[in-house]
């Protein structure tokens, strides 16, 4: 609702109103009747005066009305818009009203702040100061306050609180608030007691005697603790004295102090001096001052550094260079004398200087002859260029290039081997003003380095020789050694073997004679027996391994040895679930071998492959073929595989990857022993987690042969 619609609201308010009270006041006609026309008009004339009295009254309030309105508007303007937040605050510390620069500064939204408590926007450390405050009997009289406040967002800020009790129409007691953000002042303040805390600091833990010095009458102000070390007082006789007490020569020291006064603010340092400690002692300083305002006055800030250890490093330096130049002199003599050659030079590569024997290879009879010079002066134009390259080489890179070769062709056109070195020559402060360079002649050690590799190329090639001759000794002799640590551990469990053994042929053949057993069954019981001798000549052909076998070599179905075999391992494969995929050849030659040691060898390998399929399930593939005269038999599994560093590893006796349960490490050391007696051949091919293939090569003919070689 706007101002004009309350204003016509109100008018029509009065209205109502004096028409009740007129018709409460009407005259009844009783009275009209009784007055008389004179009291009539009489009566109209005072109504029309008081008529216009009111339209005047009311033209006048409108004005009033209309000059308060205006001044209202400017309060506004004057209250929202006021650079300092104005809070009215109730006695129990509610907002009541606030202005827009206070909601601004607390960061709530004008509307939201009222009916809040103010004490909420205050931090818990603060908020004393604000109940304080806010009290009625500190209201009284305006009272201020700084405090920390924090908006919603969690920002915090300083602010300044002038509070002042106020009485409303209504009998209410408020409290008129401004508030305003003192938070850079506060900064301010923060940042100059550090400022002061920091020079308090510096001024203490200095390293140097410092002082405060009244610049009028020359007292010490104030001395840092190094100050009563160095002199020996306390600090409170110290401050007790002259500046010039301290001086051994005080009419300098007062001299001083006056120039330093007449340039404030610029620091001067004063010439070395001598001080007097406490016990009489004199000691050199140096001494830097500057005049610094300090609490409304102008003081010396002076800073005292005994100089004693460096005066005596001075004179010790003194002593190193007359020290050095007796060096130098003797420096000078010792180049003079040595056999090698030597010369320095400048950036550009020209000589700075070099001993006698250089000069007189550059054909000079006085070293200062040379001073100034470059290689290309010296006649030495086929190796200058390179002379050239290699000095500004080891000076950019300002390491040293040592006991590098060099050919060099003499005056009278013989070419000589030199041994050069070169370092940097750097100065002290570590920039490279140089080269330094010696050589020697190493013509003759060349010559009998290059017959001593002669001779040294001719015995490597005999030793090289000797060593492989000694290699495959070797590889004879440990292979002697693994067939004998096999036929040493074959000897020990073959009597403990063949006992049980015994027992389960004479069972296996009782029950073949008794028993009355399916066509299958029976198979399986031959296999068994079978299977039983096979095991009694293999516990023989252990005791005998390095003795020539007394297998006969006869004509051999390898599709037979394989199905009996798969036979034997059937339900052992199909417990494990193990699918056997058999790919044979048509028409496969036999071969000349001895059945038990090739079968065995069969079963070491299909017994592996099935052990390499670790998980239940997987897949071995047999498959035979005919590859020229050899017939090759290969095992194929799906299982973890092999890795490549046990590859060359596996064909050596006890060498296992299994568990010490499972396996021994004979299987395909016996194995490879066998196909090789047999003239045969064993590969494999294996990929980690992609299965393995093992391929047995034996050769289809041949008896005699094969015969000396299992003979052997």
């Amino acid at each position: 609702m706007t101002d004009k619609d309350h204003q016509r609201n109100q008018a029509a308010e009065l209205r109502r109103r004096a028409e009740a009270m007129a018709r409460e006041k009407a005259p009844t006609a009783a009275d009209i009747t009784t007055l008389s026309p004179e009291e009539i008009l009489k009566t109209f004339h005072e109504l029309r005066v008081h008529h216009f009295q009111l339209e005047m009254q009311n033209e006048e309030l409108r004005r009033i009305q209309t000059e308060l309105d205006a001044t209202r508007m400017r309060y506004f303007d004057l209250y929202d818009l006021a650079p300092v937040g104005y809070l009215t605050l109730s006695s129990e510390g509610m907002i009541l009203e606030a202005n827009l620069t206070a909601a601004t500064l607390m960061g709530v939204n004008r509307g939201a702040l009222a009916r809040q408590k103010f004490s909420r926007f205050a931090c818990k450390e603060d908020q004393d100061l604000f109940y304080l405050g806010h009290q009625p009997s500190a209201c009284h009289e305006p009272h201020t306050c700084e405090l920390r406040l924090t908006r919603p967002d969690g920002t915090v800020f300083w602010a300044h609180l002038s509070m002042t009790a106020m009485q409303q129409l209504d009998g209410q007691a408020v409290c008129q608030m401004a508030l305003s953000d003192i938070t850079e002042r506060k900064q301010a303040e923060d940042a100059r007691r550090e400022s002061e805390e920091r020079y308090r600091l510096m001024f203490d833990s200095a390293a140097d005697a410092m002082f405060l010095i009244d610049t009028e009458t020359t007292l010490i102000i104030k001395a840092n603790r190094r100050a009563s070390e160095l002199y020996g007082y306390e600090e409170e006789k110290l401050l007790a004295k002259k500046s010039e007490e301290l001086s051994a020569e005080p009419e300098d020291t007062n001299r001083r102090i006056r120039e330093a006064r007449a340039v404030p603010g610029e620091r001067i340092s004063i010439p070395l001096r001598l001080h007097r400690k406490k016990d009489g002692t004199v000691f050199p300083v140096e001494i830097t001052a500057r005049t610094i305002p300090l609490q409304g006055q102008q003081v010396l800030l002076v800073a005292v550094r005994d100089i004693t250890k460096r005066k005596q490093m001075e004179e010790a330096l003194r002593h190193k260079e007359q020290a050095a130049k007796e060096a130098k002199k003797l420096l000078e003599l010792v180049l003079e004398t040595i056999p090698v050659r030597l010369f320095w030079k400048d950036l550009n590569a020209r000589f700075l200087g070099c001993n006698r024997l250089f000069a007189q290879d550059a054909g000079r009879q006085d070293p200062e002859d040379l001073i100034g010079l470059d290689d290309y002066s010296l006649g030495w134009k086929e190796q200058a260029d390179q002379y050239r390259r290699d000095d500004f080489a080891v000076m950019a890179s300002r390491q040293p290039k040592l006991h590098f070769e060099e050919i060099q062709t003499t005056p009278d056109g013989t070419k000589i081997c030199l041994s050069t070195s070169k370092v940097p020559l750097i100065n002290a402060n570590g920039e490279v003003i140089g080269v330094l360079g010696a050589y020697e002649d190493i013509t003759p050690r060349k010559k009998q380095e290059e017959q001593l590799c002669a001779a040294r190329d001719d015995l490597e090639r005999r030793v090289e020789q000797r060593t492989r001759e000694l290699q495959e000794t070797q590889k004879q002799y440990l292979h002697a050694e693994k067939l004998s640590a096999i036929g040493k551990l074959s000897a020990s469990i073959a009597h403990e073997f063949n006992n049980p053994l015994q027992g389960i042929l004479s069972i296996l053949k009782g029950l073949k004679k008794r028993a009355i057993l399916e066509k299958e069954d029976r198979e399986l019981l031959d296999a068994a027996i079978a299977e039983s001798d096979r095991i009694k000549e293999l516990i023989r052909s252990l005791q005998d391994f390095n003795r020539p076998t007394s297998g006969r070599i006869v004509p051999m179905d390898v599709h037979t040895a394989l199905d009996s075999l798969l036979l034997l391992h059937k339900s052992d494969l199909k417990g494990r679930r193990i699918s056997v995929v058999r790919d044979y050849a048509e028409r496969l030659p036999q071969i000349f071998a001895v059945p038990d040691q090739i079968k065995q060898v069969f079963l070491n390998l299909l017994t592996n492959a099935a052990d390499a399929c670790h998980l239940p399930g997987g897949e071995i593939t047999i498959s035979t073929r005919q590859e020229d005269d050899r017939v090759a038999v290969t095992f194929k599994d799906t299982g973890i595989g092999i890795k490549p560093g046990e590859l060359e590893q596996i064909f050596q006796p006890f060498y296992t990857t299994k568990s010490a349960v499972k396996g021994t490490g004979l299987g395909l050391s016996v194995s490879y022993g066998i196909v090789k007696n047999h003239r045969g051949e064993i590969r494999v091919e294996s990929q980690p987690g992609a299965g393995s293939t093992f391929t047995v090569l034996l050769p289809i003919r041949g008896v005699t042969e094969l015969g000396t070689a299992i003979a052997r």
